[in-house]
């Protein structure tokens, strides 16, 4: 379980099903690739319209000696979303979700902010309605993003993937099908949706 920022109430997978789910793991003095990461997904809601209310973006902190709830709120309230949702738990909980999703982060502490240092994976998990992994991207981290792609994903609400990928194939592969910070994940299989590369997870029983 994980406190949601918003409410102080702990939540699990559970409290989202219904909704899309967007799983991101970060952290507030994050320089570059959180806000970018943030800010692309907040653009792409205000593309989506209507459709993103169906959309929750949880932002989980790697580093919560530092983010506490009041902190978490007012970053993630900051991008002007308000399905963009600050996660926080203690060590043993994150080690849990983080292994869930074989995600990496490493958090070295210093009375010397300028010497805090913390790395984290820079994926976005995407999961449907039924809490059933779609597909990973890093294309919400990249200088570039294809947020007309993303965004065409999320308006047919991530489903549709292969009339998606069949509209997109073209423009992909002007890339040779791969867009900035696209990376290779073990054990995925990669599809061509909207103009991105992303990665399907093989969907476990």
């Amino acid at each position: 379980t994980l406190t949601d920022a918003n409410t102080g109430k702990t939540v699990t997978a559970a409290d989202f099903r219904g909704k899309i789910v967007m799983l991101y793991f970060g952290y507030t003095n994050c320089p570059n690739v959180c806000p970018l990461t943030l800010s692309d997904t907040a653009r792409m809601f205000h593309m989506i319209g209507s459709k993103a209310e169906d959309i929750r973006f949880l932002f989980v902190t790697v580093d919560p000696r530092r983010d506490t709830l009041p902190v978490l709120r007012k970053y993630t309230a900051l991008f002007g979303a308000k399905n963009i949702i600050g996660l926080r738990g203690g060590e043993a909980e994150l080690r849990k979700v983080t292994g869930w999703y074989h995600a990496t982060f490493a958090v070295h502490p210093s009375p010397d902010p300028a010497k805090y240092t913390v790395m984290h994976t820079a994926e976005v998990y995407v999961f449907n309605r039924q809490g059933k992994p779609e597909f990973i991207t890093v294309g919400l981290a990249t200088k570039d993003p294809d947020l007309e792609g993303i965004a065409y994903m999320g308006g047919h609400s991530f489903g549709g993937i292969i009339h998606a990928e069949r509209a997109a194939t073209a423009h992909a592969l002007a890339n040779d099908g791969r867009p900035n910070g696209t990376i290779v994940i073990p054990e995925i299989t990669p599809r061509v949706v909207g103009g991105l590369m992303v990665w399907f997870m093989l969907a476990t029983a």
